[in-house]
């Protein structure tokens, strides 16, 4: 069946190369049919994950009517890419491929050069996605992460830099789709971040431009920028954030946004065909309940 959502996690430029026998990666990482490491993992009807091209080739070359792994009869034979693994994956590649060639800094200066060049190219390059991406798989790496990038990222105003991206968005309001891919990346840096109120991060992400921005995302973004929109529109909700700020206008404006979220029918496939693991689903499930009962209960007060 062919895919009509768009992955966003394309495929690093070039081919990977293959694993050598020396790296042992997880085994829920491994293709049940091939045993290899999966670069395009997609999930079956049974709920497991294979490699994309070995179970279409299962199915639509040989005509088999079974799992290979569970061996149970299979009646549909939709396809779902499984981008929640496949995020594990590319994290996982991108820690192995750091430690492997002593890439990783080692000092915190180094851990400085390293976010500072990252986020100078992100403001001075009218490409901005890609070092976002780089950016947001470092902040991913938890024992990098815990040690350095994340610290320096902070001190270099990092949150400054970003949070201009993503309220281009509503500033410009266009379908460009640099703006619209760097936003939703710099989104997935920011959502790493716990915040309080009194952060500047709170207050940022307050202003009425970011807050149209994540619910233009909430309407026409990706599935994973959608999360992302939800996981900081949850954070705001939960520091106390003042609705009453926002025009009625506004206010509207999210709340449909998040109505048509909680109806997407990706939702309704992700939840009946087991495409994100179980906690990942209920993950997004209280993300949306939470904000939408916030959001819902301050447009009833500036409604009356």
């Amino acid at each position: 069946m062919e895919d009509i959502h768009q992955d966003p996690f394309p495929p690093l430029h070039g081919p990977s190369p293959p694993p050598t026998a020396s790296v042992d990666f997880p085994p829920h990482f491994r293709c049940p049919i091939s045993m290899e490491l999966m670069q395009d993992p997609v999930t079956i009807s049974t709920g497991v994950s294979f490699e994309r091209a070995n179970i279409e080739k299962w199915f639509f070359t040989y005509n088999k009517k079974t799992c290979p792994a569970t061996m149970q009869t299979i009646v549909n034979f939709d396809i779902t890419p499984n981008y929640t693994l496949k995020r594990l994956i590319l994290s996982w590649k991108m820690k192995e491929s750091c430690s492997s060639t002593s890439l990783l800094p080692s000092s915190s200066m180094e851990y400085h050069d390293v976010v500072a060049d990252l986020l100078k190219n992100i403001e001075s390059s009218p490409f901005k996605a890609s070092s976002l991406k780089k950016l947001r798989l470092l902040m991913a790496v938890d024992d990098v992460a815990a040690v350095g990038a994340k610290p320096v990222f902070v001190r270099v105003n990092g949150f400054e830099i970003l949070v201009r991206i993503v309220t281009q968005v509503a500033i410009c309001e266009c379908s460009d789709f640099a703006n619209f891919e760097a936003c939703e990346e710099a989104l997935g840096v920011l959502s790493q971040f716990p915040f309080s109120k009194t952060e500047k991060p709170f207050e940022l992400l307050s202003e009425p431009e970011a807050i149209k921005s994540m619910a233009i995302i909430l309407q026409r973004g990706s599935i994973e920028g959608r999360f992302y929109a939800m996981e900081m529109l949850q954070q705001i909700s939960k520091k106390g954030y003042d609705w009453n700020s926002l025009t009625k206008h506004q206010i509207i404006d999210l709340f449909k946004s998040i109505l048509e979220l909680a109806s997407d029918e990706i939702i309704k496939k992700a939840s009946a065909i087991k495409t994100m693991d179980s906690s990942t689903i209920t993950q997004w499930y209280n993300i949306i309940v939470h904000t939408h009962i916030f959001i819902l209960y301050s447009f009833i007060l500036i409604a009356n």
